[in-house]
C-alpha cells in the first residue's frame, strides 16, 4: 500500500466469509431462501457476478467471524468451505453442586 484514503468497494459478502485474489474478492453472501451465493468482485470493473447458489439445503456454513470458512482452490475452479453438520448441547444435572 502506498498510501491514499480508504473507501469501500463492495457492501455483499458475510463478514468474514471472503477471498482476497490479485484481480477481485470472492464473497459469500446469505441469500434466504436460497441458501448462499458466491459471488465474485472484479477490481476491474467493480462489478459482481454470481458464480454458483449453495441450497438452503447445506446452509449449515459454519460461521465464524475470526475463521473464515471460504477457500478458494489456486486454479479458481474448487470451492471449500467449512460445514456444521450436527450441533448439539446436553443439560446435565449435577445432585449436591453448589457454587
Amino acid at each position: 500500500m502506498s498510501g491514499g484514503e480508504e473507501s469501500r468497494i463492495s457492501d455483499k459478502g458475510e463478514e468474514g466469509q471472503w477471498r482476497l485474489v490479485d484481480d477481485g474478492i470472492y464473497l459469500l453472501s446469505r441469500r434466504p431462501p436460497r441458501g448462499f451465493v458466491l459471488e465474485f468482485f472484479a477490481f476491474a470493473t467493480h462489478r459482481h457476478r454470481e458464480l454458483v447458489v449453495i441450497p438452503a439445503s447445506v446452509m449449515n456454513l459454519a460461521y465464524n467471524v475470526s475463521e473464515p470458512s471460504v477457500c478458494i482452490s489456486p486454479d479458481r475452479h474448487k470451492m471449500l468451505f467449512a460445514q456444521m453438520d450436527h450441533a448439539d448441547t446436553d443439560i446435565i444435572i449435577v445432585e449436591g453442586f453448589r457454587q
